[in-house]
């Protein structure tokens, strides 16, 4: 069902942007980055993981954007069982933007993240627990044209008691 949902979401996602009114101004990008785990000694883990996002969006004004974005917090060893563990899942966020002239904005993020913990044993991959908690950050757009951005930007993200600092990169192509 959860995979259901994240594609129901992303679907949602890239048609309301195609269909977005004349004002509104759809978006689509890829982010890679690196996901630093708070505590991570305490919780017998590894401390960072290499994490990847698809997003899309709709900016309906030039000050408020609309995004969802499917976010994969990367493979990572859970020390006390010997195993590789993950977090992936579908982002829903509102997104207040400051321009800063034609070249570059800043930007916050406040929204959900309903993520899913996979545990792989062996060659087999099992849903351990999903949930669903807040997420927010910021980040700043650099356009290399009108419809091309290169974005860096800091989430912070909260799975149940486990929380994580996500850096990405990543381009965005807006239509």
């Amino acid at each position: 069902m959860f995979k259901r949902l994240q594609h129901s979401v992303l679907a949602g996602v890239v048609a309301a942007s195609i269909s977005a009114p004349a004002l509104a101004q759809g978006y689509l990008g890829v982010g890679l980055g690196a996901n630093f785990f708070q505590d991570a000694d305490e919780w017998g883990i590894e401390d960072e993981s290499t994490a990847f996002e698809i997003k899309g969006g709709v900016r309906l004004i030039d000050v408020l954007a609309l995004e969802t974005s499917y976010l994969n917090l990367g493979e990572f060893r859970d020390l006390y069982y010997d195993t590789d563990i993950g977090y992936s899942g579908v982002t829903v966020s509102g997104k207040a933007i400051l321009p800063l002239g034609d070249q570059m904005e800043i930007y916050a993020k406040i929204g959900l993240f309903f993520w899913e913990l996979d545990e792989k044993v062996g060659r087999r991959t099992y849903a351990i627990d999903e949930g669903e908690d807040l997420i927010f950050g910021g980040g700043a757009s650099f356009y290399l044209t009108d419809q091309v951005s290169v974005d860096l930007e800091y989430r912070m993200l909260q799975m149940l008691d486990l929380e994580a600092d996500l850096f990405t990169a990543g381009v965005t192509f807006s239509f």
